[in-house]
This record gives structure tokens, sequence and C-alpha cells, in this order.
């Protein structure tokens, strides 16, 4: 089974290899805009009544995109809404349904593809923080290498629980749903942020850093596990819906 749906990823990755080229150099561009950030750059100090909120930058870039890390983000159907509901995800499952293929296969593959996806993206992300970081001889000043790791697997956890839902959305659901669901997470992340922020005053990120910082890399762990739990999750969902949807 694993051999079947690691063929399938293959041929999805080499039908869609220029929106993966396009979508890891632009989560290259959101990491060098992070580096920029967290170095203290005079190029991305924001000032509201004359109060820097250059950190709460951090969170829309980097909490705001999570979702879309798990997917080919720079592939037509998330950049078009008349490409998304032409359903060309349901077009290439009907094929897939119509052949052989057991619906674990097929689910496998794409989670495979998700999965690869978004370790790219965190190597382009997380990757060019660090090397803007460096360059700008600022990273010693900023965390030691083991807190940096901590902060890693941190937003790794949850971009993995987040971006399990790639699959799902794609393939389980109408095309539309490539817009609909984004359009509602962005929603409750401004909610969020914005009950957030009167009570800390200081952006999400930033207070996930201090945290670490403070002793408190266990955290981390814990959003491994349950960013692992919640991608299983979607997993099963997805097969579930596979089976059940009607995709003639």
């Amino acid at each position: 089974m694993l051999n079947d749906a690691i063929w399938l990823a293959k041929k999805e990755f080499k039908q869609h290899w220029i929106a993966v080229v396009f979508t890891f150099l632009f989560s290259m561009i959101i990491g060098s805009m992070v580096g920029i950030i967290l170095s203290g750059s005079q190029a991305f100090i924001i000032e509201f009544n004359d109060k820097s909120i250059s950190h709460y930058m951090l969170d829309f870039i980097i909490i705001g995109v999570a979702p879309g890390f798990g997917a080919i983000y720079m592939a037509k159907p998330y950049l078009s809404y008349k490409a998304a509901v032409e359903e060309p995800y349901g077009k290439r499952i009907a094929v897939l349904r119509s052949l052989p293929i057991s619906i674990s296969v097929i689910a496998l593959s794409r989670t495979l593809v998700m999965l690869v996806i978004l370790a790219l993206n965190l190597i382009a992300l997380f990757g060019t923080a660090l090397a803007v970081l460096i360059y700008t001889d600022t990273f010693s000043d900023f965390m030691s290498v083991g807190e940096y790791v901590a902060f890693v697997l941190l937003w790794s956890g949850f971009m993995l629980a987040l971006g399990g839902m790639s699959p799902f959305l794609e393939n389980g659901l109408k095309g539309r749903y490539l817009f609909i669901v984004p359009f509602i997470y962005i929603v409750l992340f401004i909610i969020a942020i914005f009950s957030y922020y009167p009570s800390v005053q200081k952006g999400i990120i930033e207070s996930s850093i201090d945290f670490i910082q403070d002793g408190g890399w266990y955290i981390s762990l814990l959003s491994l596990v349950i960013g692992i739990i919640c991608f299983y999750a979607w997993h099963q969902l997805l097969k579930r819906r596979l089976t059940n949807r009607d995709y003639v």
C-alpha cells in the first residue's frame, strides 16, 4: 500500500512541480520577513500611537498562513476562485476512484503530499528566518540554538495540526471551501488576537518565545503531540469522506 501511495504522490509532484517551486520560494520570502522582524531591523519597525506593533506582525505572518503550509498554495485553485469551483481536485479523485486503487492508498497518497509540502514550507520559513538572523549577527542576542529548536517545534506542531486539514479540504469538500474555510479562519484569528492583545500587551509569537526562554520548552513537545493527533484525525476523516462522497 505504501509503495502505491508513494507512486501516486510522485505523480502529483510531477504534475504540479512549478507550483511547488513557487510555493517554496514564497515561503522563503515569508521566512525572510520573519527573520527581519526578529532581528529588530528598522525595516519592519511599525508604530501605532507611538507604540511598536512590529512583533504583532509575526502573528499575522506565522499564525495567519499556518493552515496553508500543508498545501501547494501557489497552485491555481488556491489563487483563483474560478479555478477552485471547477473542482480540479475532485475530478482527479473521481478518476482515481474509477481505477482499481483502494481508498486507503488514495488517502495516504494525499496525506504524503501534504507532509512533504509541509516539511518544505517549514524548512523555507524557519531556515530562511535563521539565515537572516545569522547574517545580521543577531541570532545570539535573540535566543540559544536549543530555544530556537523548541520554537520551531512548537509552531511546527501547530502547522501540522492545521495543515493536516488541507487534503480533506482539497479532496473531501467542494472547491469553494478552499476560500470559505480560510476566510472563516482569518475572522476567528482576528477575533482571537483582539481578545488576546489588550490583556497581555504583546503578540502571541512573542509570548511563546518568552515562555520557551523561561524554561517552558515542554510546550513544544505538547504541540507536536497535539499536531500528530490532529493530523491522524484529518487523515481518518479524509478516508471516510472519500468512501462516502459521490464524485460523479
